[in-house]
């Protein structure tokens, strides 16, 4: 009879919990609680594992980190577990091991599939549906050597795990580009060799076979290698259409970027906003790294550009810092971009600001930092006539023991009150018509920055 696993998710929430930041010798990080009696059986094939050699060895990054882990794997209704070793000795040619268990008809845990690789770590496992069989792969990063990296597919049944791939990538990406409600594999490949083209592979599953079905080009001047990493982003497209975004240096200029976005267009795997004459997405070159996102919340995800907000020495204001607005566009399947809006993203503190499209042109913005903690962003409207901009608007970062009442002098009144730090705004008399109140403001403009961007989106 297959038992509850109720028990064994308490004990594992145990494993993590003494797994955590307490002075014991390194010896004891590898020490199991003792099971409940029921479980007795695991934890002797665990401490048999552990005895002979093996030592705890779990996933380094991804959304699945720990040494033992409870999957479904034969969509029968019952966890498998998971469980990542390493071989320590200097003899073994594959130190890596993944023992998997699965409770027999009496419910007892049997050693059920071992799978090892070479290499010094798991980077990250999946747990995925590439086919339409109620199997799911395991689709498996591991880390060969200093920035040197294969990802593994296996498929399980009833007497083997099935290596249906491995290959060598610099990034990876496990997300359903066709909509056909199973995910496909992105490999992001870099060539050392500069005089070779840089390419994303596509991989889906079909039958027992994990197999290569479209290649499509990187801009020619995005100056990636194994030291300068891209960034890969999942996200969609107008109309709803998934697309890949890869975003990197651009070509030998200092700070600047460019975006190339993949999607399958009439079936085909393409780099959409390549412009074949050139070779490069000339149209989405900028100068600025932050994270795509859907930025107006409408599922459609927008590529962020930096413009300079002003000229200083035309407006008569002195600043030590020239400040940016962000305009944000969003892309359809040709390639093509539509404007969406322009925001100011105070990266230092942890805000934007949503600006209304009559700013525009008009509006420059100065940063002051104070000695007693605070932040202010001023915002000022100049037509580019002479004369000294008129202010309108200062937002304030505070911090410190008296921010509370440093957030109500003036006309100060409170946006956000975010642990220890209060964010509060202040309007100024001004013949310009802004267009914004405090209401707005706090409702719909002012918002804090969640962290959304990384190298990789496995």
């Amino acid at each position: 009879m297959k038992r509850n696993w109720t028990g064994l998710f308490l004990w594992l929430s145990l494993l993590l919990l003494l797994s955590g930041c307490m002075f014991r010798s390194p010896e004891s990080l590898y020490r199991l609680p003792k099971l409940p009696e029921e479980y007795s059986d695991l934890q002797e094939k665990l401490t048999g594992l552990l005895s002979s050699g093996l030592t705890y060895a779990s996933p380094v990054s991804g959304s699945n980190t720990q040494s033992i882990q409870l999957q479904d794997l034969d969509g029968d209704g019952v966890d498998e577990a998971v469980v990542f070793l390493r071989d320590t000795s200097s003899t073994a040619e594959k130190p890596l091991k993944i023992h998997i268990f699965r409770q027999d008809e009496e419910g007892s845990y049997q050693s059920a599939y071992t799978i090892e690789s070479e290499g010094s770590a798991v980077q990250w496992i999946q747990y995925e549906q590439l086919n339409e069989s109620s199997m799911k792969e395991l689709v498996i990063g591991w880390q060969l050597a200093t920035n040197v990296y294969s990802v593994s597919v296996y498929s399980i049944d009833s007497s083997a795990a099935a290596e249906q791939l491995r290959k060598g990538y610099s990034a990876c990406v496990v997300r359903d580009i066709d909509q056909d409600n199973l995910k496909e594999i992105m490999l992001l490949q870099i060539n050392e060799d500069e005089t070779k083209d840089n390419y994303v592979e596509l991989y889906r599953a079909e039958g027992a076979a994990v197999n290569l079905v479209g290649v499509a080009h990187l801009s020619s001047e995005m100056n990636i290698g194994r030291s300068t990493s891209a960034s890969l982003k999942y996200g969609y497209l107008q109309g709803g259409m998934p697309v890949l975004f890869v975003n990197g240096p651009y070509g030998g200029e200092e700070g600047m970027r460019i975006s190339d976005l993949f999607a399958m267009r009439d079936g085909v795997f393409t780099n959409i906003t390549l412009d074949p004459a050139t070779g490069n997405s000339e149209r989405t070159i900028h100068s600025y790294s932050m994270s795509v996102q859907d930025i107006n919340g409408d599922s459609v995800t927008e590529l962020p550009m930096r413009e300079a907000a002003r000229l200083p020495e035309e407006s008569g204001d002195v600043m030590a810092d020239l400040q940016y607005v962000v305009k944000w566009y969003q892309y359809n399947l040709q390639g093509e971009s539509t404007y969406v809006c322009t925001t100011y993203h105070n990266d230092k503190d942890g805000w934007y600001l949503e600006l209304p499209e009559s700013w525009d042109g008009v509006v420059t913005i100065t940063r002051r930092d104070t000695a007693y903690g605070e932040r202010i962003i001023t915002f000022a409207y100049w037509n580019g006539a002479a004369g000294k901009a008129e202010n309108f608007l200062s937002i304030y970062t505070i911090t410190g023991d008296n921010r509370e009442s440093r957030a109500q002098i003036g006309n100060r009144a409170v946006l956000v009150d975010e642990n220890d730090t209060i964010y509060a705004a202040e309007f100024f008399d001004s013949r310009w018509n802004h267009g914004l109140t405090m209401d707005t403001l706090r409702q719909e403009r002012f918002h804090l920055i969640t962290t959304e961007w990384s190298t990789s989106d496995s």
